[in-house]
């Protein structure tokens, strides 16, 4: 479980791990390849291996991320 405080601007960046995150509180931005999209409680995100991505938080965030390693 991982808090982030609002204004946190986070870079764009990626794992060599498979992650899934879970918006459990708070809202932001996130941006990939894909396009931007908002997020907040109950918003749940995949990020392939290798997959490029950043958020901003609009507010305190509390997220799960749950990291697979091969």
């Amino acid at each position: 479980m991982v808090r982030i405080p609002a204004g946190t601007q986070g870079q764009r960046h990626s794992h060599p791990h498979e992650q899934f995150v879970q918006v459990i509180s708070g809202a932001g931005t996130l941006w990939t390849d894909q396009g931007e999209q908002s997020f907040g409680p109950g918003s749940v995100f995949h990020f392939p291996a290798g997959v490029e991505h950043r958020a901003e938080f609009s507010a305190e965030t509390v997220l799960v991320e749950t990291n697979l390693r091969a």
